[in-house]
C-alpha cells in the first residue's frame, strides 16, 4: 500500500530525469524537479489532476516554495505568464465593462469557437516562444492535428527548443550556444518522451559519438 500511495504522489516528478544534466542547467532541473514533486503531492487526490496541476497558482506557490537562485525551470515561467495574463485581463476588463460583463469579458473559455480577444492582447506582451496554455490560441501551433507518437515526438522537440533557448537566455553568442550538442542532448534528456526521438535530438546524440 505504501508503495502505491509512493507511485501515487510521485506522479509526473517520477518521469522526470536529471541524471545526465550537468553544469548550470543542472540546479534548474533539480529545482524543476521538485516543482512537479509539490504538485503532485498537492494533486494528489483530486478529481482532475491533470487540471490541477495545469493550475498557474498552484504552480507558482510550488516555484516560490522551492526557489532557488538560478534560472527558473519551464513550468514555473509558463505559470508566470498565465497570471499575468489574467491580471492584464481582469484589469482590461474592468476599465471597458460593468457587473457581470466584467467576469465574462476576463474569463477564459477553452469550448467557444473564437479564442478570447483580451485574452490573446494580454498573451501577446510576453514572449510566447514556449506559450503555457492560456496563450496557445495566440501563436501557431506546430503539433496541432498530430496525435500518437507522432505529437509525442512533436511536443518533444518543442520542449527540447524551449528547454535550449532557456540555457542560452543570458548567453552572449545565443546562436552558437543554442546548437551546441551538449546544450541539446542535456534537454532532450531532461524532457525524455516515450516516443521516438526528434531529429535534433538524434543528430546531438550522433555527434556526441563522434571522437
Amino acid at each position: 500500500m505504501a508503495v502505491l500511495l509512493l507511485g501515487l504522489v510521485m506522479g509526473a516528478a517520477a518521469q522526470f530525469n536529471c541524471a545526465s544534466v550537468y553544469g548550470e542547467s543542472s540546479p534548474t532541473c533539480a529545482w524543476e524537479k521538485e516543482v512537479k514533486t509539490c504538485m503532485d503531492k498537492n494533486c494528489q487526490g483530486s478529481d482532475d489532476g491533470e487540471l490541477c496541476r495545469a493550475d498557474a497558482a498552484r504552480t507558482i506557490q510550488c516555484c516560490e516554495d522551492h526557489y532557488q537562485a538560478v534560472t527558473p525551470p519551464r513550468d514555473c515561467v509558463r505559470a508566470a505568464i498565465s497570471s499575468a495574463v489574467l491580471k492584464c485581463a481582469k484589469t482590461s476588463c474592468e476599465k471597458s465593462c460593468n457587473g457581470a460583463a466584467c467576469k465574462a469579458c476576463s474569463e477564459l473559455h477553452e469550448e467557444e469557437e473564437q479564442p478570447n480577444p483580451v485574452i490573446l492582447e494580454c498573451c501577446m506582451e510576453h514572449d510566447l516562444t514556449d506559450p503555457p496554455e492560456i496563450c496557445r490560441a495566440a501563436v501557431p501551433q506546430p503539433c496541432e492535428g498530430l496525435q500518437g507518437e507522432a505529437a509525442s515526438t512533436c511536443r518533444w522537440e518543442l520542449e527540447v527548443n524551449a528547454c535550449v533557448r532557456n540555457i542560452c537566455a543570458s548567453c552572449s553568442e545565443c546562436q552558437n550556444c543554442q546548437k551546441d550538442t551538449a546544450h541539446i542532448n542535456t534537454c532532450c534528456d531532461t524532457h525524455l518522451h516515450d516516443a521516438p526521438q526528434p531529429a535534433l535530438c538524434k543528430d546531438a546524440g550522433q555527434k556526441a559519438l563522434l571522437p
